[in-house]
């Protein structure tokens, strides 16, 4: 079955329009938005924090995964188009997110050397810091709906690896992620 069949099964055009608007043309739509449409960028993630994440990522993975790639390319293109925002990144970890209650998962990278930040739906072998949390609480920290401290402090989320490293990639994304 196409990414368009299910998007309109996991992501209806009515209750989500900028998902539907970036889907079909992919990253490149979603990093042209940052510069060109940022109020589709900041809907995008309304969206993300308006769904069911969980239920998405059982009935519909394949567009789920489409919408992380276009929420990293989002964020790798404000890093890159915006000094302030690269120089956030101050640490080179690799981390993968695993949600609990879903099948989602992902990984980000920072690159303190280059000052870029880069993701995507699958895991990476080896990285840095592991995080766990409900498929809400990790989709959250991916649209700046939740705060990645404060939930690590509430336990929402779990993390395997060094905290330095957690708290320097949390610093990254609170930024990141703010809206345009």
């Amino acid at each position: 079955m196409s990414v368009e069949h299910r998007l309109g099964d996991a992501f209806s055009a009515d209750d989500y329009p900028a998902i539907n608007a970036l889907l079909p043309d992919g990253a490149s739509a979603a990093r042209a938005s940052v510069s060109e449409e940022p109020e589709l960028v900041n809907g995008l993630m309304d969206e993300v924090d308006r769904a069911d994440v969980a239920e998405a990522a059982e009935e519909a993975p394949e567009v789920v995964e489409e919408v992380q790639r276009l929420l990293w390319a989002v964020h790798s293109e404000k890093v890159e188009r915006f000094d302030v925002l690269a120089s956030a990144v101050t640490a080179s970890v690799e981390v993968n997110y695993r949600a609990m209650d879903s099948p989602l998962e992902g990984h980000m990278q920072t690159d303190a050397s280059s000052r870029t930040l880069t993701g995507g739906p699958s895991t990476v072998e080896g990285g840095d810091l592991l995080l766990t949390g409900s498929s809400d609480v990790l989709a959250g920290l991916l649209t700046g709906s939740t705060d990645p401290l404060k939930a690590y402090e509430r336990s929402e989320i779990q993390v395997e690896g060094s905290l330095a490293d957690a708290r320097s990639v949390a610093g990254s994304l609170r930024k990141v992620t703010r809206r345009l």
